[in-house]
């Protein structure tokens, strides 16, 4: 059976101790989908996380859940743009992530990858450019880009700025996809089809409005490279 070719490894918790002892941050947080959870249910939910992990993003959160959530857990803070309630870890890395959009439209997914780093110990920097009309403003990024660990690039109507964002910098760059806009049909698989059919290299794609999952793949990308550093000293 395929279990039984899974044999454990007894250096994870050995390793785990080390890198906590050299002050690196590589926890992950705690994430909940509050989709058609009550405040009840996520409050016990985020009671467990927050013990285990000590931070925690939930996404889709109503305003009523979110006053319930920040009345309950005052480290906590909730975003009613974007739907996120966030608990940020005490420890916080050196390392920038930017988030780049094109328009308003992109706002609530790039506030939820935003959030989404916060809760890794993670900084991210929202930029709002007019996408790939505005050549020359991309262009004056390129210092900010190039000093950023990591980019996300969000790609809506304008599918193409997450390429243009790769060809513009050497580190990792992540490309989120979103459904909103008034010409972005068929619920965002044009922008996600758009980006997986880019020649950029480099680039990677997460799922259509999947700002957490983008916010997510940028901090363990931090903290992997981190961790390596802090081995090799």
């Amino acid at each position: 059976m395929i279990n039984d070719t899974i044999q454990p490894d007894n250096n994870c918790a050995a390793a785990e101790r080390n890198t906590a002892a050299r002050g690196v941050v590589c926890k992950k947080p705690g994430y909940i989908s509050g989709r058609n959870k009550t405040a009840g249910e996520l409050k016990r939910l985020l009671f467990d996380i927050l013990e285990e992990y000590g931070a925690a993003v939930v996404t889709e959160v109503k305003e009523e859940c979110g006053t319930v959530l920040v009345t309950t857990f005052p480290r906590g803070e909730y975003d009613p743009q974007a739907e996120v309630f966030v608990v940020k870890p005490e420890e916080h890395r050196s390392e920038k992530v930017l988030i780049i959009t094109a328009g308003k439209d992109d706002l609530p997914a790039a506030l939820e990858a935003k959030y989404a780093l916060a809760a890794s110990g993670v900084e991210g920097t929202i930029i709002q450019t007019a996408g790939t009309a505005d050549i020359a403003g991309l262009a004056g990024l390129k210092a900010r880009l190039s000093s950023a660990a990591a980019c996300i690039a969000v790609a809506g109507v304008d599918n193409a700025l997450p390429g243009i964002v790769a060809g513009a910098t050497e580190n990792p760059v992540i490309a989120l996809p979103v459904s909103l806009g008034k010409k972005n049909i068929f619920g965002g698989w044009l922008s996600l089809l758009g980006t997986l059919s880019s020649e950029s290299t480099g680039l990677v794609v997460v799922g259509v409005d999947n700002g957490s999952g983008a916010g997510f793949a940028a901090a363990r990308i931090i903290n992997s490279s981190a961790n390596k550093n802090s081995a090799n000293k």
